[in-house]
């Protein structure tokens, strides 16, 4: 930002208010407004579980490993029997552990910086609140890691290995209870009978909600309960109203339901590889239901916040530092809570680029070191051919764009989501195509419809362009 600029865009007398000729006096108010941010939504045991991971093995470690015992599902003998009936048992069980781990490895430690000339023209601690902001976009960045979590260990598990539901509108609560259902049924591959009812969570987009509220309005019984449910805005009738630092919504099956805020599923897409508005503007995943037994968190506090003189000139540098992570160890402790019949990103973008799915990751990474595309760009279009150039370079020059697809649609397609459900609805207006060269529909387009370029990074990283068809 231009200090110089925005004070005289301020201050000029072209902005001015004038009241029979004469200017009325101007000043900046001794109040700021705060940016708000949703506070933490899983937490106290539901939904994830931040006790396996110290907050001195957060700040100490980039890697903590928990084992867990496994089960040994001992049978019965019968004593007198020609087998194995003697007075000692023949059979014996050698203890055996599984390991599990969690990454501590993505930092937030970007500086702040407060010149003088900024500290000079609001009468308030700018640092403080800087600080503030600071910490509540770590609450953010948290819920979109949980999130995040789910959605990368479900859709990289076979489709036996993982849990997703639909829900129709018209059989909301049937479909809901069904899904939380799957909870119960555990995951005996890993040893658990059911998935503990206390430890559950429901998490939602905040755009959601609407819908949710429709179905309990509609469905509880007793004109007293749907007026108690629209008057205090929950999803039950019993729940005190609804909470927006934490999302809490109502209870539904006997589990506490929450709304995810939308900077907290940017920073989901971002810890996934998508652009930033994926699970704000597309409606295929909606929500989950988890269990703090299958997910694992840790993250240290901040434990120095350093404020020194900033490089530049006069004011300050605040120089914060907390590390995060997160995983989902047991994806059949979560399920994926969907709008539609098939939603399988992972796999739908190792079909579509197949000529190089072997080169391409796809695991949690922060979204400041993703390989984003910044310069994607179409360099030519017609209705018979175009040009997308582009990189995703790291801080030694290597690019790491792999490949490239194309759909041909009425309007830009935004989510990834959204392109790889036209990219299946499409037979004859969607290929493979090189980054940098000239690549030729394989049938004349129609001017005035859209080319939507999707290229993909070896970290799986995914970057959308679109453009217009000219006539």
């Amino acid at each position: 930002m231009n200090i110089k600029e925005t004070i005289s865009q301020v201050l000029s007398p072209t902005n001015a208010t004038y009241i029979n000729g004469v200017s009325v006096r101007r000043d900046f108010s001794k109040a700021v407004l705060k940016a708000i941010y949703q506070g933490l939504v899983e937490k106290d045991g539901k939904g994830v579980n931040g006790k396996f991971v110290t907050e001195q093995e957060a700040n100490d470690a980039g890697q903590v490993f928990v084992n867990r015992l496994k089960a040994h599902d001992q049978l019965g003998r019968e004593h007198g029997s020609a087998k194995n009936g003697g007075a000692f048992n023949n059979n014996g069980y050698m203890s055996h552990t599984e390991t599990v781990g969690i990454e501590i490895l993505t930092y937030f430690d970007e500086p702040i910086i407060v010149p003088r000339v900024t500290q000079d023209r609001i009468d308030v601690d700018l640092a403080a609140g800087e600080i503030a902001n600071y910490v509540s976009n770590i609450n953010v960045a948290l819920n979109g890691s949980s999130w995040a979590a789910k959605w990368m260990a479900t859709f990289n598990a076979d489709a036996d290995k993982r849990n997703i539901k639909k829900l129709a509108t018209a059989t909301l609560l049937k479909d809901y209870i069904e899904a939380n259902t799957l909870l119960d049924l555990g995951d005996m591959e890993h040893d658990i009978d059911s998935f503990p009812l206390d430890t559950r969570i429901a998490t939602f987009k905040m755009g959601y909600r609407p819908t949710l509220v429709a179905a309990g309005v509609i469905i509880v019984g007793g004109a007293n309960y749907g007026y108690d449910i629209v008057r205090k805005g929950t999803l039950d009738a019993q729940s005190d109203k609804r909470d927006l630092d934490t999302g809490f919504w109502g209870v539904i099956d006997n589990v506490e339901v929450h709304g995810l805020s939308n900077k907290s599923l940017m920073h989901a897409a971002y810890f996934c590889g998508l652009p930033k508005m994926e699970f704000v503007s597309d409606d295929k995943l909606v929500g989950w239901i988890s269990s703090s037994y299958a997910n694992a968190r840790g993250f240290s506090t901040v434990e120095q916040v350093k404020i020194i003189d900033a490089h530049g000139g006069q004011g300050i540098e605040i120089q914060p530092l907390t590390k995060i992570g997160a995983v989902a160890w047991y994806p059949k402790g979560n399920v994926a809570l969907t709008t539609v019949d098939s939603y399988d990103p992972i796999a739908e973008l190792k079909t579509i680029f197949s000529g190089v799915a072997s080169q391409l990751t796809f695991k949690l990474k922060g979204g400041a070191s993703r390989y984003y595309s910044d310069n994607l760009a179409f360099s030519a279009i017609s209705t018979s051919a175009f040009t997308v150039g582009g990189y995703a370079k790291d801080d030694g020059g290597t690019d790491h764009l792999k490949a490239g697809y194309y759909c041909v649609a009425d309007a830009p397609l935004t989510t990834v989501a959204a392109f790889l459900a036209k990219v299946k609805a499409n037979d004859t207006a969607n290929a493979a195509f090189t980054i940098g060269s000239s690549a030729s529909f394989s049938a004349t387009q129609t001017a005035g419809k859209y080319v939507t370029a999707c290229v993909i990074a070896d970290d799986g990283t995914c970057t959308l362009v679109s453009k217009v068809i000219p006539s």
